[in-house]
């Protein structure tokens, strides 16, 4: 199917984004969405040359807090589409010319509400297409009004009413383009990931360590390096199940931190202990 003969035809298409301090990233992802009809971009005070880049690719900006909680201004920039289909990305994901071509035939049905897309993930510049995080399915591709994301946590998928479809072309993810980066990805998640079990009233404890600690990263670097073959990823596979590791470490250490910064949290332990004593 031919891009320009799609791009005259109805129903429309719209590009949501969130982004806070992306100028390294965002503009490949820009030119990579050009074919939709608008793009919408939530800034969320970014504090070098983000909004401008975005500007000068012709999307409309809106200029909001920088929360920890991402899917309320994903939520906030989805809900300022116009067009009849909304395309949700990060702004470090791309779309390829075939992806282009599929997206625009997919959303001249009538049969489905939304689509998954493949994301094919990268770390350090390699692609990781083994160990278990490809396809790595992301449902972002929805009809207007359809769909959104729950705003509960970080790595919720959205929700909605309807059928929904696959398509076969992935969508382009610059993870972790460089060790800095990775690092900074490392200590937000894994905070975010710790607050989220605060709030929860998940508290350290032998169980926890020896799970957070040790169980959770060993069990899932074996099973995502060995058995789902994330070896053949290269040095990008050692890198991603580090990662993954780390993150579970990193948690609980925040986790302690918080604790024993409580005093009456450290007494009520103590307490507890003595009258498990025998």
């Amino acid at each position: 199917m031919d891009t320009k003969s799609t791009q005259t035809l109805n129903p429309t298409l719209s590009v949501a984004m969130l982004a806070h301090n992306e100028s390294e990233v965002i503009e490949k992802t820009l030119q990579s969405v050009q074919f939709a009809n608008e793009i919408v971009l939530v800034d969320a005070e970014s504090t070098d040359n983000t909004a401008e880049i975005a500007q000068a690719y012709g999307a409309k900006i809106i200029t909001r807090p920088n929360l920890n909680n991402l899917n309320i201004n994903k939520n906030i920039a989805i809900d300022a589409c116009t067009s009849d289909w909304v395309l949700y990305l990060d702004a470090d994901e791309r779309i390829s010319k075939e992806s282009q071509i599929e997206i625009l035939a997919a959303i001249q049905t009538t049969e489905y509400n939304a689509y998954f897309l493949p994301r094919l993930n990268r770390i350090l510049g390699k692609p990781l297409r083994f160990g278990g995080v490809y396809p790595d399915w992301q449902l972002r591709l929805i009809k207007r009004g359809q769909f959104r994301f729950p705003e509960i946590h970080i790595h919720e998928r959205m929700v909605g009413t309807g059928k929904i479809g696959k398509l076969k072309h992935p969508i382009h993810h610059e993870t972790y383009p460089h060790v800095d980066l990775l690092i900074r990805k490392l200590k937000f998640n894994a905070q975010f990931e710790a607050e989220h079990a605060w709030k929860n009233g998940v508290r350290p404890s032998f169980a926890l360590a020896w799970q957070w600690l040790f169980w959770k990263p060993f069990s899932r670097a074996i099973e995502r390096y060995i058995f789902k073959l994330g070896f053949l990823n290269g040095f990008a596979g050692i890198a991603s199940v580090t990662f993954d590791a780390m993150n579970f470490i990193v948690r609980y250490l925040y986790l302690m931190e918080w604790h024993r910064s409580q005093p009456q949290n450290r007494s009520v332990k103590k307490d507890s202990y003595k009258r498990n004593q025998p």
